[in-house]
């Protein structure tokens, strides 16, 4: 696995999977997986635009990252049917806290 995130981080691969993104083509098939997402997913989403209409109207204040104090920090729900209730953290830790809950499948040889 850390062989193919190496290779995923080369140069000549990132710039070839970033003019992809920026494709027609590439541009379609994201949309189709996010509206795929959304449809799939709707508390998540439900929950998220919440938050976002509550902190840019002022009721509820961007608190730092809770591990690290970074103020660049983003809303984190453990538990999508208590939508108000966030967990602030910078996207380090966010990403942490979901690679362990979601661990990546071994893979078969």
């Amino acid at each position: 696995m850390e062989y193919f995130r190496a290779k995923d981080l080369k140069p000549e691969r990132m710039a070839k999977k970033e003019a992809w993104q920026k494709s027609k083509h590439g541009r379609e098939i994201i949309n189709q997986r996010i509206r795929k997402d959304r449809i799939c997913n709707k508390a998540k989403y439900r929950a998220k635009e919440m938050v976002e209409y509550r902190v840019n109207r002022g009721i509820i204040e961007q608190q730092p990252c809770i591990v690290c104090g970074n103020t660049n920090s983003m809303g984190h729900h453990p538990d999508y049917t208590k939508p108000l209730e966030v967990m602030w953290l910078c996207q380090k830790h966010h990403s942490e806290i979901h690679h362990k809950l979601n661990p990546e499948p071994a893979v078969k040889e």
